[in-house]
């Protein structure tokens, strides 16, 4: 469709708007607002202009001139309505095809008006408005020669319709002057139209037009032939009933049938091929068929219809309503059936098609139920569901009942249903109890009548203590229908009350007698012996339990017992207890030892007193006492002492002997015996490699079932002088046994005197594990002799580690030295000739992966004595050790040198700033060199390795593997053996002096320095190894040594 219309418009300049004058003005020199030019709408035919914003309290009246010539001289006025500073208008008038000039206006009220510019726009033809689309013949009647057709017409809001409609003709010169026939439009925009007068089988042509007024649009003119189609005639219905019906048509001309039939529908509609459909075989002439399934009294509409090529045709539409029939109704249902009534319940589920004037039901004794002679209840009838009662029915009799419902047609039953009334139960009476014994009673009752049932259960109901019992209760059934009846009720329990009645039951019910009570007598109680423990030589404690208590308070338990097993109050030994509770543990005493004795429970209540079973035990044998005799020839490396068993506490002696140890309190466990036979004979021990000048502690022991007793301990001391053994000057002595050693008090790794040294002690002793040890266990004695310190390491022998310091007479530690207690370490060779390293850590117990003993001690750079380790591979858990170690110090002038660490070995001086190392003044590079140093901790032939890309670590080709966190370290492939475990043992804290890292990281120093750091080994959890890391000298990190080569 064209464009309807144009505006063309141009914006005036608007005049500024003066306000707030300050002198007094006449109103005609009041400022007008200048209007826009006007807006046109092409979808409405609708004019707006508007005013600045602000200005339209100026505003008057508005509105537009509107003429046909450009200098308006037949114009005409249209009032606007001013809304804020728009206003609007429709277009007076039109003429399609016409161009109007249109400008607005405004006016103040006294006198001045202004206008804007000239608009111009097009009012097009009426054709350009509406469009038509593909005409359709939607039916013909060949009889009635009417046909209907179908167009899409689409209009546009603007145009009034005055007229729609068709102009047919057997030419194409059509017009509204012509034949036409007036249509109407739907609201989905479809123009139908009845047509009349048509020939069949002949060439029209149509022309859909619509007007407005004077004004006519035309479609364009189609042509169509009206078709030669069949003929169908619809006749009235017959046999109608009041579910069917007998359709009749004929078929009076048609070609090429492929289907002929009824369509039809309910109530007053068009049936067409989509409604309900019955075929009927055959082309040409007349067909009926049934319709069966109606609804009664219901109005339908049908009409006959056939298929062709050329579509559907159908017959005149015809009309019938089916008459009204019986109603029906649902099932019955019978509810609150008792003695003498019942309710019943059923529904209309169709009134028949005429309205349900009556509903009801009857019922009779008689299973016909005769409507003549049946008895009846009713109701006028109101809803389709209905409920009806009867009374006075007699008791235990079967009724048929069936429901009924009347209308005009006449009355619709249901099928017939049954019930019985309900019967009264059994007429029964409690006659009483008797021969009741503490767990059983005969209970007695009677069936009087079975009142019209037979009895098919009958007996008592029962329960313990005070209530009425029922049948859901406990019960005892009794053979026989009616008459006296007796059971006897067991299993009960003593001196308990319990409550019965007698029952009966019929099909009617159940009936129940009255309630009587009874109490069983007092039972024995009962007592089980539970077990025996806590047997010594002399006592033993006996356990029992009261399993019953013979429905009496238990007064009194206890235990007979005696060496035979015919025990009995009179002869045997007894304890007794009051009773407080089922179990009770009693104690017997002044037994005889290793004597069998036989033991039984007992407890007591008002009716006597119970026995459990008998049971035995045998008391334990007494610990041996034993004597030892006196030490002699004594030689420098045996003796002879042995002895005399002076009662075997009445069990076998199965072990005898001495047993000796440089420590006191020698025993069986840990120390050095002899095993001297059995029996209780007395006997000589040889006591052999023996020590020179040792003294030792000696006792001679027995062994019975009981356990070990020992004589009185004796001490002696070996032949000969006693010889220590020397130590060669190091930092770090490893002893593997018990010794007793000396060093001279020189300065580690050299013969420089330590000093005047005055006294000498242990300073601290450590497994290396979370145990503490006791003070001695490692370092039994120290003392000074001359220029020698002698200690001893005793028996039994413990690995760990400790510190012996030397100290003037002042008391300040001169130096001190670290005694590793473990046994000798393995030379490990490594790869590419990078040296023989030991097997372990410095300070270290074990060198197997996953050993806590592994973990070994913590060193300072540059410094010779060691700080804990951890006692977990897990984590950072300090070792336990002897002493309590001092606080860190921080690195200052006074703290931060070799005086201060040497006289306080147990401080830890930390640095929390760079160069992060605890000697103060400088980085003394001497103090730890490939060359060993008097402050080298590593025992005699061994020194810290040597570090960075020449170093151990590097050269023997350390780098980042497996991790094995099973273990928490790395296992690294060396020459001989074939691997060397190095655990993660973590580090202490330069800033803090603790224990870090332990089980992720493990870091080894070397002697090498890397500016103010030093070189050492790292690697980390995750297998990544550096043979050539650095860290600041005031970490604690492990050491492993080298052997020494010169």
């Amino acid at each position: 469709m064209k464009k309807l219309f144009s505006c063309l418009a141009a914006i005036m300049a608007l005049f500024s708007i003066s306000s707030c004058l300050q002198e007094e003005r006449y109103p005609e020199e009041i400022l007008v607002p200048s209007p826009a030019q006007v807006d046109c709408s092409e979808s409405s035919f609708s004019l707006t202009s508007k005013v600045p914003s602000g200005s339209e309290k100026l505003v008057d009246a508005c509105g537009f001139l509107v003429g046909t010539t450009k200098d308006l001289a037949d114009a005409v006025t249209v009032e606007g309505t001013l809304n804020a500073n728009t206003f609007a208008a429709d277009l007076p008038s039109r003429k399609y095809g016409t161009t109007y000039y249109i400008c607005s206006y405004v006016t103040n009220g006294h006198g001045s008006e202004i206008k804007s510019e000239v608009s111009t726009f097009e009012i097009g033809d009426l054709e350009d408005y509406v469009s038509f689309g593909k005409v359709s013949l939607v039916s013909y009647n060949p009889l009635t020669k009417l046909a209907e057709i179908n167009i899409p017409v689409e209009i546009l809001s603007v145009v009034n319709v005055t007229e729609v409609g068709v102009c047919y003709g057997a030419d194409e010169s059509l017009s509204i002057d012509g034949t036409h026939a007036e249509g109407v439009i739907s609201e989905d925009g479809i123009l139908s139209v009845p047509l009349e007068g048509f020939t069949d089988g002949t060439q029209y042509y149509l022309r859909p037009y619509v007007s407005e007024n004077d004004y006519i649009a035309y479609g364009e003119a189609v042509s169509f032939v009206i078709p030669s189609v069949p003929i169908v005639l619809t006749y009235p219905a017959e046999d109608v009933t009041s579910d069917s019906a007998l359709l009749s048509g004929e078929v009076q001309r048609g070609e090429g049938i492929t289907e002929r039939g009824f369509v039809w529908l309910s109530g007053q509609g068009v049936p067409t091929i989509d409604s309900y459909k019955v075929t009927v075989d055959g082309t040409v002439g007349k067909f009926t068929a049934s319709l069966n399934d109606l609804e009664a009294n219901e109005k339908y509409a049908y009409r006959a219809y056939v298929v062709n090529n050329q579509g559907v045709f159908y017959g005149d539409i015809i009309n019938f309503t089916t008459i009204a029939g019986l109603p029906t109704l649902s099932a019955t249902n019978i509810t609150d059936v008792n003695e003498t009534s019942a309710t019943f319940s059923s529904k209309v589920t169709s009134q028949g098609g005429a309205t349900v004037t009556e509903i009801g039901f009857y019922y009779s004794k008689q299973e016909d139920v005769n409507v003549e002679t049946s008895m009846k209840v009713s109701d006028t009838f109101s809803t389709d569901n209905y409920t009806l009662s009867v009374n006075n029915l007699e008791v235990g009799t079967v009724y048929y009942v069936r429901a009924f419902a009347r209308n005009s047609a006449g009355e619709g039953l249901n099928e017939v249903s049954s019930f019985k009334t309900v019967s009264t139960a059994p007429s029964v009476t409690t006659i009483g109890s008797s021969e009741i014994t503490d767990s059983s009673a005969l209970l007695s009752g009677e069936v009087i009548d079975d009142n019209g049932e037979e009895v098919t259960e009958r007996g008592f109901v029962w329960l313990r203590g005070t209530g009425t019992p029922t049948t859901s209760n406990s019960k005892l059934r009794s053979d026989g229908t009616t008459g006296e009846y007796s059971s006897t009720l067991s299993a009960l329990e003593p001196n308990q009350s319990y409550s019965f009645r007698a029952y009966a039951v019929n099909a009617k019910g159940t009936a129940y007698g009255e309630t009587m009570t009874f109490r069983t007598e007092v039972a024995l109680p009962e007592v089980v012996f539970v077990s025996c423990s806590d047997v010594t030589s002399s006592s033993a404690i006996v356990s029992g339990k009261v399993t019953s208590h013979g429905g009496e308070t238990v007064s009194e338990v206890g235990f007979l017992y005696g060496t035979t097993s015919d025990l009995d109050s009179a002869t045997s030994s007894k304890v007794t207890a009051t009773y407080t509770g089922d179990s009770f543990s009693l104690t017997l005493t002044s037994l005889t030892r290793a004597t069998e004795y036989y033991v039984q429970p007992f407890t007591k209540n008002s009716a006597g007193t119970a026995y459990g079973e008998v049971t035995s035990f045998t008391t334990l044998p007494e610990l041996p006492v034993v004597t030892t005799s006196d030490v002699t020839d004594i030689t420098d490396n045996s003796a002879v002492s042995g002895g005399v068993i002076v009662d075997d506490g009445g069990g076998d002696i199965i072990a005898k002997g001495v047993v000796w140890s440089r420590s006191k309190n020698p025993t069986v466990e840990d120390s050095f015996k002899t095993e001297d036979g059995n029996g209780v004979d007395s006997f000589t021990s040889y006591l052999t490699d023996l020590t020179p000048g040792r003294t030792y502690y000696v006792r001679a022991y027995a062994t019975n079932l009981v356990g070990t007793s020992y004589g009185e301990e004796l001490q002696f001391t070996v032949a000969g002088e006693l010889q220590a053994i020397h130590l060669q000057a190091a930092n770090c002595f490893i002893i593997s046994s018990p010794e007793v050693c000396s060093f001279k008090t020189v300065k580690g790794n050299s013969s420089e005197s330590v000093g005047i040294v005055s006294s000498a002690e242990v300073l601290w002793e450590s497994y290396g594990t979370y145990e503490t040890p006791v003070v001695g266990s490692l370092v039994s004695s120290v003392s000074v002799e001359g220029d020698l310190i002698v200690f001893e390491v005793p028996e039994p022998y413990h690995e760990g580690n400790a510190v012996i310091a030397a100290k003037d007479a002042n008391g300040t530690i001169l130096w001190s030295w670290h005694i590793w207690l473990t046994d000798q370490p393995e030379g490990h060779v490594y790869n590419n000739n990078a040296g023989t390293m030991m097997d372990r850590n410095l300070g270290a117990t074990s060198a197997t992966a996953g050993d806590v003993g592994a973990l070994g001690l913590h060193y300072q750079w540059g410094r010779k004595d060691p700080f804990l380790g951890s006692s977990s591979i897990s984590g950072n858990m300090e070792a336990k050790s002897t002493i309590t170690w001092p606080s860190p110090v921080s690195s200052d002038s006074s703290t931060g040198t070799v005086d201060y660490v040497t006289s306080h070995p147990t401080t830890f001086v930390k640095s929390g700033s760079s160069p992060y190392d605890w000697h103060y003044s400088s980085r003394d590079n001497t103090l730890w060199q490939s060359d060993k140093t008097i402050y080298d901790p590593c025992p005699s032939g061994w020194r810290v390795p040597d570090g960075g890309g020449n170093g151990v670590w590097k050269t023997a080709g350390f780098a980042s593997t497996s991790y094995d966190s099973s273990n928490e370290g790395i296992n690294f492939s060396i020459s001989s053996p074939y691997t060397t475990w190095y655990p993660a043992s973590g580090y202490r804290s330069y800033t803090r002096g603790a224990l870090s890292d332990v089980n992720l990281d493990g870091f080894y120093w070397s002697v090498t320095p890397d500016s103010y750091y030093a070189y050492l080994l790292y690697f980390f959890h995750d297998g990544n190894v550096h043979p050539t890391r650095s860290y600041g000298r005031a970490f604690g990190f492990s050491v492993r040594c080298l052997q020494v080569t010169n």
